[in-house]
C-alpha cells in the first residue's frame, strides 16, 4: 500500500511537472501528460515491488561534481571546434573507484555514467564493475579529459 501511495504522489508530481514544462492547457496536452505520468507511476511501482538493487551514492562524490559545468561550457567549444577540424574520435579504458556491488559502488557507476556524459566532447560507453574501468568515445582525443 506505501508503494502504491508512493508511485500516486509520483504520478501527480509529474502530471503537474509536465503542465509546467508544455506551458499550455490544451486537451491533448493533459492527456498526453495524463498517460505520460501514469506510464511513469507505474514504472515505479513496479520497481520498488521488485526491490531491486540500491543504488546510495556517496557523498565523496559530490566534490567531483563541481567542476562539471566548466567541463559543459568548455568542451562545448571543443564540439564547436570539431565540427570545423573533423578531428578522429577513440575510444578508451578510464580506471575508476567505484568497484564491487555494495550500493555505494553501484551509485558511484550510476554518478559516473550520468554526469560522465553531459559534456559534449567525452561520452561514457560502458563501466565493468569488477575491473574498475569504465570505455569512454572522445570526439577530440587531444582535448579528452577523465569523465570524472
Amino acid at each position: 500500500m506505501k508503494a502504491a501511495a508512493w508511485s500516486a504522489g509520483w504520478v501527480a508530481a509529474l502530471f503537474g511537472l509536465w503542465l509546467v514544462l508544455v506551458g499550455t492547457h490544451a486537451g491533448l496536452e493533459e492527456i498526453g501528460g495524463a498517460c505520460a505520468a501514469a506510464a511513469a507511476g507505474c514504472l515505479h511501482w513496479a520497481v520498488t515491488r521488485a526491490r531491486m538493487r540500491r543504488i546510495d551514492p556517496s557523498l565523496a562524490w559530490a566534490g567531483r561534481l563541481l567542476g562539471i559545468p566548466w567541463a559543459v561550457v568548455r568542451e562545448f567549444g571543443v564540439l564547436v571546434l570539431a565540427l570545423v577540424r573533423r578531428p578522429r574520435g577513440r575510444f578508451r579504458a578510464v580506471p575508476y573507484a567505484a568497484r564491487g556491488a555494495t550500493p555505494a559502488a553501484a551509485g558511484g557507476r550510476a554518478l559516473l555514467t550520468f554526469a560522465g556524459s553531459l559534456s559534449p566532447n567525452t561520452y561514457v560507453v560502458d563501466v565493468d564493475a569488477e575491473l574498475g574501468t569504465a570505455l569512454v568515445h572522445d570526439l577530440d582525443r587531444r582535448r579528452a579529459q577523465d569523465p570524472l
